[in-house]
């Protein structure tokens, strides 16, 4: 089965191509490594040749010579026998350039030098020398590691070896540029060398890799044909993969027969799930619209309930303002049974003090009486007697004023007493004449003698009957005042314990309105919680309807899905 995906990279050919990359980069790291190793052992035998030509060329030197070198010194004897010495040192050997050099005044400048380089005696020497120089000086020498590179195109390595004078003094220093052309071309061999084994390795690697890919790709290909023919056998999953060997190939194909295996049985576990679930979509299809047509009713018994809800809080806002009026008038009762049973404590306390007062003024009235009785029988058992009618005289005015004392005492209390006290006030009033008018006849009776018996006797009878008439009437009034006090005091008390008792009644009653206000405000926030409630319910209801009917349309997608289901494992044989 072909695929359609570009440039197509055959496993062959990735292969070979790894092989060859792999075998190239093997190779690029010996190459590399082998140069190096190379590289190394040839330049450092070749910078001790150059160290040990410098330093004999050094003991061939004139030491003495060189130390009488200084600037401006280039035409003199020494400098002519230090040029030869050092020309005959390069015709022996393989040098490209030789010079002097050493320390003048604390500096290091060259001395013998070619006239050639065009450099004078006493130049400084440059600071990338100086270094290598100045370790000669102190030691048997030193040479570089470096290959360089001259104008005229020769490799060369320098070394300077210590110049001695006959004492064995250090006077200067050799240089010399040793020329190692021999060992570059070398190197350059190598490199070749190493290149060319390189690219025979990778050929030969890649010769190799075809072998082995096209080994392993007949195998893979023998694997891709089984599969093909599975697949143009219409999903027969009964096929099996049969190839020869004990590779990776066979491993592969083994492999692919055990997943078909599985993919066998996992086909017939779908088919079986497949014919469940198609009985189960159906059955919960037909539970969903059941539970859909119940939740509309539900949903509907709900709205019913929260209308009623609503009445029924309506009807509470109503019985609660009913409740409220009630209280209030309950509590203005109360302030008023209060002020009733205050003012019935008061009329109590006034009827009491008027019994007190009562029973006091009777007492009075008694005593006022029996001693105007014992005056009036004592002045009349005198008055028989002419000699004293001036002391009769006299204690008749003293009766007179008491009398008129007595009667206005009486018209004050006849005044207390209202209408019970008008008759009590008459009779005060003819009590207060008669004393008036008893001191007048006093006063005659001083001029008329002769009629004091006869008047003595009047007296006595008026005063019998005035005593009498005080005993009846006034002592009477005032017993009859009293007992009204009494009764008086005893309705004010009975009031007054049943304006108490309607105070409690009153307060009673008050908080019982004050438990039922309580029960219905209870009540109220249950009924708008409940109302709430079954909103929230209609809402969740509603909601659940809807996701009914998106989970109807989830079990038809679920039908058409098992359908089709089946239709595609019906396509398998197993």
């Amino acid at each position: 089965m072909k695929n359609n995906r570009g440039m197509r990279f055959s496993i062959r050919l990735k292969i070979i191509i790894m092989s060859i990359m792999i075998n190239i980069l093997i190779c690029t790291v010996m190459g590399i490594t082998i140069y190096r190793f190379v590289h190394t052992s040839y330049v450092k035998s070749a910078s001790e040749d150059t160290l040990a030509v410098t330093q004999i060329a050094a003991k061939q030197l004139n030491g003495n010579l060189l130390s009488l070198l200084d600037a401006g010194a280039d035409d003199s004897y020494a400098n002519t026998v230090m040029l030869e010495d050092m020309a005959q040192v390069v015709s022996s050997a393989n040098i490209s350039s030789i010079y002097t050099a050493g320390t003048r005044n604390g500096s290091l400048v060259y001395l013998s030098r070619p006239v050639s380089d065009g450099i004078a005696i006493g130049a400084g020497v440059e600071s990338a020398f100086q270094a290598g120089m100045n370790k000669a000086l102190t030691s048997d020498g030193y040479v570089s590691t470096d290959i360089n590179k001259a104008a005229s195109g020769a490799h060369y390595i320098t070394a300077y070896a210590p110049i001695f004078n006959k004492a064995g003094e250090t006077v200067g220093i050799l240089g010399v540029d040793y020329i190692v052309d021999e060992l570059v071309n070398s190197l350059n061999a190598i490199v070749r060398t190493i290149i060319i084994i390189g690219i025979i390795l990778s050929a030969v690697s890649a010769l190799v890799s075809i072998l082995m890919a096209g080994g392993i790709v007949s195998g893979l290909n023998k694997v891709e044909r089984k599969i093909n023919d599975l697949v143009s056998n219409d999903g027969d999953l009964t096929q099996k993969i049969e190839i020869k060997g004990n590779d990776e190939v066979t491993d592969i194909a083994d492999g692919i027969n055990s997943l078909l295996e599985y993919i066998r049985d996992v086909v017939s576990s779908i088919y079986t799930s497949s014919s469940k679930l198609s009985g189960s979509v159906d059955t919960a299809l037909d539970t969903t619209i059941k539970t859909n047509d119940q939740l509309d009713t539900v949903s509907a018994t709900m709205e019913e309930m929260s209308a009623a809800m609503e009445e029924t809080s309506a009807s509470l806002q109503q019985v609660q303002g009913s409740t409220s009026k009630i209280k209030e008038d309950v509590q203005g009762m109360y302030s008023s049974v209060r002020e009733g049973t205050d003012y019935a404590g008061r009329m109590e306390q006034r009827a009491m003090e008027m019994r007190q007062h009562a029973e006091e003024e009777t007492n009075l009235a008694k005593e006022a009486a029996d001693n105007m009785a014992d005056n009036l029988n004592a002045k009349i058992e005198k008055s028989k007697a002419v000699e004293g009618i001036s002391g009769l005289t006299q204690t008749i005015l003293e009766i007179a004023s008491q009398t008129n004392l007595l009667s206005l005492n009486a018209s004050i209390e006849a005044a207390r007493a209202g209408e019970h006290g008008k008759g009590f006030a008459v009779v005060a009033g003819e009590i207060s004449s008669l004393a008036t008018n008893s001191a007048d006849t006093a006063k005659k009776i001083q001029k008329i003698s002769d009629e004091v018996i006869s008047t003595v006797k009047d007296l006595t009878d008026e005063a019998t009957k005035m005593v009498d008439f005080v005993r009846e009437k006034t002592v009477d009034g005032y017993l009859q005042l009293m007992d009204t006090g009494i009764q008086y005091q005893e309705d004010a008390k009975k009031i007054s314990e049943m304006l108490k008792r309607m105070e409690t009644a009153s307060q009673n009653i008050e908080s019982s309105m004050n438990i039922v206000s309580d029960a219905m405000d209870d009540v109220s926030t249950a009924v708008d919680e409940s109302a709430r409630g079954i909103s929230d319910v209609a809402g969740a209801v509603s909601e659940m309807s809807d996701n009914m009917n998106q989970n109807r349309e989830v079990v038809n997608e679920n039908a058409n899905i098992a359908q089709q289901l089946d239709g595609e494992v019906n396509k398998f044989k197993f």
